[in-house]
């Protein structure tokens, strides 16, 4: 029951979103299923890729596929570089490093945007690389799935509209977490089972429809007032639970 409830809870956020599903999973793991943080930073991971990849194959939306393809291409290596690195690393700077995100992302969701029509054929190869390299690392060390970063980078770096960004951050987030929890996977075998993860994809799968049935009654505007306040409204909780 617990992880259906997590599931549930992480993939209505993510669903809602587009972000924001590890930084209210790892609390939820750390309190709830007594996981230590470091441990709850990988745990969290196939939580995410499982509740990006229901959203990412049945939405209507379809990511941008060279953005992604290019962010992905750069991330990947960034990661794996940091998987060697994180074993050292007290958990005080992983907790300082997720609360400083966090905030980050509160002010990047309501900051005035200056959007630009032409901003995304502008964007280059340079930007991509920059965005996979800050993803991939923060994946690996944080347990963020990139998604509390991505949607704001996306919108003013690529210059991607609301609904395109949500969708490419989903794939992105989908391959990069998969990545990155593949590769730690031997540190939390003993804390994974095939029950957990039956009871991840069934809670995801009940959370999504319920996000997909509030979303499609609201308007383009109605909907990025439900995204903004919901993701501020996560992240606030999400810091309460790690700091307490």
């Amino acid at each position: 029951m617990l992880f259906i409830t997590i599931g549930a809870i992480v993939g209505f956020v993510l669903t809602l979103t587009g972000s924001g599903g590890a930084i209210l999973a790892i609390p939820m793991l750390v309190k709830w299923g007594h996981i230590t943080l470091s441990n709850a930073t990988i745990v969290a991971l196939p939580i995410v890729a499982i509740s990006a990849l229901i959203p990412t194959v049945i939405s209507k939306t379809k990511p941008n596929w060279r953005v992604l393809t290019g962010i992905v291409i750069a991330a990947i290596p960034s990661s794996y570089l940091v998987t060697f690195i994180k074993p050292y690393l007290p958990s005080s700077w992983i907790l300082v490093s997720i609360i400083t995100l966090s905030i980050w992302a509160i002010y990047s969701v309501w900051a005035p945007e200056k959007e630009s029509n032409s901003s995304l054929q502008k964007s280059n190869g340079g930007h991509y690389i920059l965005i996979g390299v800050i993803v991939g690392t923060l994946t690996t060390l944080t347990g963020l799935g990139g998604g509390i970063l991505l949607v704001p980078l996306l919108r003013r770096i690529i210059g991607l509209p609301l609904n395109k960004a949500n969708a490419t951050s989903l794939g992105i987030i989908l391959i990069i977490v998969t990545s990155s929890f593949l590769m730690q996977i031997s540190v939390v075998q003993h804390e994974l089972s095939k029950s957990i993860i039956i009871d991840l994809i069934f809670g995801v799968l009940l959370a999504n429809m319920g996000a997909n049935l509030l979303l499609g009654k609201c308007s383009e505007l109605c909907q990025a007032i439900i995204r903004k306040a919901f993701f501020t409204l996560v992240v606030i909780i999400s810091i309460i639970l790690l700091a307490i």
